[in-house]
């Protein structure tokens, strides 16, 4: 892939990517309009599953560690 092509396919990631952070899903529909006029649909399908986990798996990351706090003050109060 040259240069371009190349530019194209990480701005798709990026707008996937911001898509997922935004609403929780659809990163494949973003992402699959542009890299399916880049790459073969096997790579495509692979890339989204991939991606998908990783994403998904950051934000659920995220989301136990913001809430560690919480749970264990509803688990044990301080009376």
């Amino acid at each position: 892939m040259d240069g371009w092509i190349v530019t194209v396919f990480v701005l798709a990631a990026f707008a996937g990517g911001f898509v997922s952070g935004f609403s929780g899903f659809a990163m494949g529909l973003v992402v699959s309009g542009v890299w399916l006029h880049i790459i073969t649909p096997m790579q495509t399908a692979a890339l989204i599953a991939g991606y998908g986990l990783l994403t998904q798996g950051y934000g659920i990351l995220k989301l136990r560690q913001a809430l560690k706090g919480q749970v264990r003050q509803m688990l044990y109060p301080e009376e």
